[in-house]
């Protein structure tokens, strides 16, 4: 069983601490911080993401992880289509320089789409990825699409990603276990129907939050959620991971951790370490 740790929510927190006093030089520190935590609790792998390299600088997030003796499962591209096409090319030769051995598209909501109907939106984010989906191929990189939670972009839904999949060739489905929630579905049943297309599990739990509260995503019926400790939410994380086991699926865990309900960093790595271990055979988290 191969485990791979997301640590995107504690970097959006050393991102907002950035914002409000610009000292980059703290922030690359926290970020040294970050991965130097990560290590000292046993995790051997982690996801990066297209933040992480623009914000800090690709060969400083290169440095920390060799530092830390951290290797890359998957490099995850934040993707509009107001960007310059070149940069799809440059998250695929970043993925191989981290020796990631996935590159992850994750759609991103921008205004040129208002309008716009999903079939247009389907049809022009599948031509936008076309071309680095096949050069990932042929660097023995696969590609997975992430089940992203901004409803705008239909790209949620089973429904939706079942139109959608089949018009990029070469590509995955990334099995979130909870954005299907704010599209109104079942965790579980969204495995049945996804199962053919899964190539990459993301584990997390949600909760719901005030309207009023920063963050968060809004929902298809009107509620907004957010991430939440695994185990104290919404998402009925044992039964995934049986119906995902049911399915022989081999491909790689990746451990969304939340922040939520902890009071330091190495204790939310804890807690989701003991509470995914009761589910993974008694197998290390790691």
């Amino acid at each position: 069983m191969q485990v791979s740790l997301m640590t995107l929510d504690m970097f959006i927190r050393l991102a907002y601490h950035y914002f409000q006093d610009h000292d980059m030089e703290e922030f690359r520190e926290l970020y040294e911080e970050m991965m130097e935590m990560t290590a000292g609790a046993g995790i051997r792998m982690v996801e990066v993401t297209s933040r992480e390299t623009r914000f800090l600088g690709f060969d400083y997030v290169k440095e920390v992880l060799e530092r830390h003796q951290l290797s890359v499962g998957g490099y995850m591209h934040m993707d509009t289509p107001a960007e310059d096409p070149a940069f799809l090319d440059e998250a695929l030769s970043l993925a191989k320089k981290l020796g990631a051995d996935t590159l992850m598209l994750i759609p991103q909501w921008h205004d040129s789409l208002a309008g716009c109907e999903k079939e247009e939106i389907h049809a022009l984010y599948a031509k936008r990825w076309r071309k680095v989906a096949a050069d990932a191929r042929e660097a023995g990189i696969r590609v997975v699409v992430e089940d992203t939670p901004n409803q705008k972009l239909h790209l949620c839904s089973a429904e939706d990603m079942l139109v959608f999949l089949p018009l990029l060739p070469h590509a995955q489905l990334v099995y979130d276990s909870g954005n299907m929630l704010l599209a109104g579905e079942d965790p579980v049943d969204y495995i049945k129907k996804t199962s053919a297309w899964i190539g990459y599990v993301h584990l997390k739990d949600m909760r719901e939050i005030p309207m009023n509260t920063r963050g968060g995503d809004l929902s298809r019926d009107g509620r907004k959620l957010t991430s939440a400790k695994h185990g104290t939410g919404l998402v009925p994380l044992d039964q995934v991971i049986h119906a995902l086991k049911q399915l022989h699926y081999n491909g790689r865990w990746v451990i969304e951790l939340s922040m939520d309900g902890s009071e330091s960093y190495p204790e939310a790595i804890r807690a989701v370490q003991a509470y995914l271990r009761k589910y993974m055979d008694g197998e290390p988290v790691q």
